[in-house]
Parts: C-alpha cells; sequence; structure tokens
C-alpha cells in the first residue's frame, strides 16, 4: 500500500502499485471495497489523495491531476447497445448495410426487418462486418466478442478490435452476433446481423435437374449403342461358335496327350521331392506349403567321415574323385534304407544320417548300428576292389550318439530336410574320436544296445570342444 487517506464520510480512499480505490463505510461499522470511481480515468500509478472542504477528492500522480466527486451520483450498470454500423462484401460495389433500419412508414428501428435479410449469390461470400459501442467513458477499454451462427460454435474471446471479416462462407443461413464490455464489465445489448448465401450453381436444383437429364440421354445411347453392337456381336458369334466348335475337337486330343504329360512331369516332380525331404514331411509340406519343426526325444544320429580324404583327392583327378564318392555314397543311401535311417546331409566326405525319425521307432540304436557295421563292410570291399588303385582306396570313421533333437525343413527355394541339437555335435565328436574301420558309439547309445552288441569300452575319451566322454566301440553282434 502507498496511500492512506480517511476522508469526513469515514471512507478510506488507499493506493497500491497497480489500482486505486476506496473503502466504503457501511451501517454495520464495516467496509467494502470499490475499485470503480477512478478506473474509467485509466491513471494507475497515484502519488497522493486529498480530500477538499467541499468534499471532492483530488488525486496526483505521473500522469495526470484528478478530481473525483462523490456528489455526483453514477449509474456504472446502465445498459447501453452495440452497434453493427457497416457490413461489406469483397468484389461488391457499395456496402450491403450502413447501420440503420427504417420500417415501412420510414422510422429507424434497431431490429433488422425482414425486408433487410440478404441474400447472397455464392460468389460474395466474403463478408466483413464493423461494429462499435456508443459508450463514452474510456472507450478505449471496449471490448468485443462476436460469434457467427452457421458457422462458429462458441462466442470469440474478448478483444478491442472492432472489425471481423470471414471469407468463403459455404451456402448456409447466419446470423452474426457481437456484445461489448465497457471498462465497468458491463456487457452491452447483443448486436445481430442475419443474412444467406445461395449455394453455387452446380449445386443449385436446376443443376440437378440438368445432371438427371444428361444421365438419362447418356444412359438411353448406351442402351441404343448396346443393342446395335449385340445384334452384330450375335452374328459375328454364330461364325465364332462354329469355328470354335472345330478347334475344340482337335484340342481335345491335344489336351489329352498335354495332361498325360502333365502327370508324368508331377510324378518325376513328387519323386525328387521324396529324393530330398522325408515322405511324410514331403507330404506335409504338398498340403499345407509348409512344414512344421518337430522335436523327437530319441534319435540315433550317425556320422561317418573318409581319413586322410585331402591327400587321396589331390591325387585323383575331379571326374575320378566324383565318381568314386558317387559311388560310396550311393551305396550309403541304399544300406540305411535298409535299415530304416533317413538320410540327413552330405557335407564334403561326410556322411550324415539318422534313425528314429521322421517316424519314431524304438529300434533306433541297433538300426544305426547294424547300418554302421554294414558302412564299413562296404568301405573294406570297395578297397580291396580298388587294390591296384591305391591313390582310390578309403578308409572310414563311424560315431554314433543317441538323443534329443529338433528336426525340420530350411530354405525356401531349395528344400533342406535337417536337424539340430547338441546330440548332433555329440554325435560329431564320436565319429571324430573314433578309429579307421571302428563304430565309436557313445555311453547312451552303448546302454540301448548293450544287451545286443558286444562292444569295447574305450574309457574316457576327450572330444573336441568338450569334456571327456565314455566311449565304446560296437565290435559284433551277441550271437
Amino acid at each position: 500500500m502507498k496511500t492512506y487517506t480517511p476522508t469526513r464520510t469515514r471512507d478510506v480512499w488507499i493506493t497500491t502499485e497497480d489500482h486505486t480505490g476506496v473503502l466504503r463505510y457501511q451501517e454495520d461499522g464495516s467496509f467494502k471495497y470499490d475499485s470503480l470511481p477512478l478506473i474509467t480515468t485509466g491513471v494507475s500509478d497515484v502519488w497522493k489523495i486529498y480530500e477538499d472542504e467541499h468534499g471532492r477528492v483530488w488525486a496526483s500522480g505521473t500522469e495526470a491531476l484528478i478530481c473525483y466527486d462523490p456528489s455526483i451520483e453514477r449509474n456504472y450498470s446502465q445498459p447501453f447497445h452495440t452497434i453493427i454500423h457497416q457490413v461489406t462484401l469483397s468484389g461488391a460495389d457499395s456496402a450491403l448495410f450502413k447501420g440503420f433500419y427504417s420500417n415501412e412508414i420510414g422510422d429507424l428501428v434497431l431490429a433488422q426487418p425482414e425486408s433487410y435479410v440478404h441474400t447472397l449469390p455464392f460468389k460474395f461470400n466474403d463478408i466483413t462486418f464493423s461494429f462499435a459501442a456508443p459508450f463514452f467513458e474510456s472507450m478505449e477499454s471496449i471490448e468485443y466478442s462476436y460469434m457467427l451462427e452457421g458457422r462458429d460454435k462458441h462466442w470469440s474471446m474478448w478483444q478491442k478490435e472492432n472489425r471481423k471479416e470471414y471469407t468463403n462462407l459455404p451456402s448456409c443461413e447466419y446470423t452474426f452476433k457481437v456484445k461489448s464490455k465497457n471498462a465497468f464489465g458491463i456487457e452491452g445489448i447483443i448486436a445481430e446481423y442475419r443474412f444467406n448465401v445461395l449455394p453455387p450453381w452446380y449445386l443449385t436444383y436446376w443443376a440437378y435437374a440438368l445432371y438427371v437429364g444428361l444421365a438419362l440421354l447418356i444412359i438411353w445411347l448406351t442402351v441404343k449403342v448396346a443393342t446395335y453392337r449385340l445384334e452384330q456381336s450375335k452374328v459375328q458369334l454364330e461364325q465364332v461358335v462354329a469355328d470354335r466348335t472345330s478347334e475344340i475337337r482337335e484340342n481335345m486330343s491335344l489336351l489329352e496327350k498335354q495332361k498325360a504329360e502333365i502327370e508324368w512331369e508331377r510324378k518325376k516332380s513328387d519323386d525328387l521331392l521324396l529324393n530330398i525331404l522325408p515322405k511324410e514331411t514331403a507330404t506335409e509340406l504338398k498340403e499345407f506349403g509348409s512344414a512344421n519343426t518337430h522335436h523327437f526325444e530319441s534319435v540315433s544320429v550317425l556320422f561317418t567321415d573318409f581319413k586322410n580324404f585331402t591327400q587321396i583327392s589331390e591325387n585323383l583327378t575331379p571326374e575320378e574323385l566324383v565318381n568314386e564318392i558317387n559311388v560310396c555314397f550311393s551305396a550309403f543311401d541304399e544300406i540305411i534304407e535298409k535299415h530304416g535311417l533317413e538320410k540327413i546331409k552330405t557335407i564334403g566326405d561326410s556322411y550324415m544320417c539318422a534313425g528314429g525319425l521322421p517316424v519314431r521307432n524304438e529300434t533306433h540304436a541297433i538300426n544305426a548300428i547294424s547300418a554302421a557295421f554294414e558302412l564299413q563292410e562296404f568301405i573294406n570291399n570297395r578297397g580291396s576292389e580298388n587294390l591296384d588303385k591305391t591313390e582310390a582306396r578309403f578308409e572310414m570313421r563311424c560315431g554314433i550318439h543317441t538323443g534329443p533333437v529338433v528336426a525340420g525343413v530350411v530354405g525356401v527355394r531349395k528344400f533342406q530336410y535337417d536337424i539340430w541339437g547338441d546330440t548332433v555335435n555329440l554325435a560329431s565328436r564320436m565319429e571324430t574320436s573314433g578309429e579307421v574301420g571302428k563304430v565309436n558309439i557313445s555311453e547312451t547309445t552303448y546302454e540301448l544296445v548293450k544287451n545286443q552288441v558286444e562292444c569295447t569300452f574305450r574309457g574316457e575319451v576327450e572330444a573336441k570342444h568338450k569334456c571327456k566322454i565314455n566311449m565304446y566301440f560296437a565290435d559284433t553282434f551277441v550271437k
């Protein structure tokens, strides 16, 4: 508080940094704050307040010297009108409305008569309103709020701008409303201006009628043209039918021949697929377009590998090397098929197969050992046949391990049936840790075949990338 000035009427004038007001003394001894007396002056920084002998209050500040006479009664809530004093159209030569209306007898009226509700062509849909409020105390403090019914959903924020422009108004019935508020916070009476905007010519009723007429004309012409074309097509179709009938008869025999060729090619394709995938997996792939991955709890995996293959291959021509491997692996294919094993893949000179999948069985371990014995027998016999070709005599290691695997088809262009799991890795270690001409098996496989196969315990053998593992040589079947 900057100043504190009591008056003869027990009122107290006070000033602060941003406003000046008076505490009005009430009959019950209380005070009521009134900020209105000096609000219209616009003076905010008051230094001193003084009451003279006539009861007038003088306020001095940096901006002006003000005299307030409390004996003059003021009605701050006296109503006043908001006035729309001009409406103009963009592109028009003159104003649409100049601030007043007159009735049938020529008297000026405030309400807009029906005869003054203008209907505007669509090309004049840019409209500007100018408005004012005839309240002459602190006119610079008057604020306005407006809305255009038919377009706006809410009144605008209060602002001192007394002009509003609307552009590109669509066809509709509109009512522009504007209200004002003076420095005392009193709102003036709302002013209204009604007007209509016509739709563009292409959305009028006669335009729609024209569209319907054009559509009917197009339909009629389309039907006439279609009828003529149908008549012409009928004649041509009869000739075409005759020609096609003779062609069909000629093509029937050709189709039968092509059908037989397609069946033959399909059989070749199926046979080729069966050479790549197990029968069950191939059937699943053909029926559903994909094959599910399957988990097998007990599978015996067999690996073979030729000893010193790299050194032997250096002494053979590429043709001789490929031919010798083909002879061996073709024999391997027949042997494992005889013993119920499934070929998985070949990697260089290594051959991989497994028993107990894709059809589960309880004899996969003994089947794998039986196949391994016969594979070793074949290699030994093949070596005897190649006595005169010492450079083409292969010696082979075999390894078998039994355990769980996951099997499935990989690839989208060149399908391959494959298996994964630590069982595969251990089977590979059985082969690399074995000896030439022997069948090396893990302890897991041994436990499954020990009553059917005589085995030699090798003890704990250190496998590559593994800890020491109990291994056995499968020697022969129990008699």
